[in-house]
């Protein structure tokens, strides 16, 4: 019976590290309701960590748009990201160079720094607003 009770052991710890591998890689972020703007995502040791949902790690948004996070890794290592907005309404996720129409949450390219930019808007708003904060934007200091 020993051997039956480690093989049914292993299959639970090997499940769970496969869940939390699963959960660690899945990243949704929800943005408030009817927001538009910069999402600066910047590290504070102090901030709550993500939450954990059914196979996603959550990432809340604030109205201010300014969200901190315990670490950037759950942002900078490879996962699966989605967005959505609290209503429950869809968010196109794109990168800088897809074609969208509408509405989405868009990757932006900026400088290595330690923070993570994020625009969610139309393309047109995106561009207007990098027309104005630019400088600004690409002159963050870590």
């Amino acid at each position: 019976m020993k051997p039956l009770s480690w093989i049914i052991g292993g299959g639970v710890v090997t499940l769970v590290v496969a869940c939390a591998v699963i959960w660690s890689r899945n990243v949704e972020v929800i943005v408030p309701k009817d927001f538009r703007g910069l999402i600066r995502v910047r590290p504070n040791p102090s901030a709550a960590s993500p939450t954990m949902g059914w196979f996603k790690l959550v990432v809340e948004v604030p109205p201010s748009g300014e969200l901190f996070l315990p670490s950037l890794d759950v942002l900078r290592r490879l996962h699966r990201q989605r967005s959505s907005f609290s209503d429950g309404s869809s968010l196109p996720f794109v990168f800088p160079g897809d074609s969208f129409e509408g509405v989405a949450f868009q990757v932006m390219n900026t400088p290595p720094t330690q923070q993570v930019f994020y625009y969610v808007g139309t393309r047109d708003e995106l561009i207007e607003y990098l027309k104005v904060n630019r400088q600004r934007l690409y002159s963050v200091v870590p």
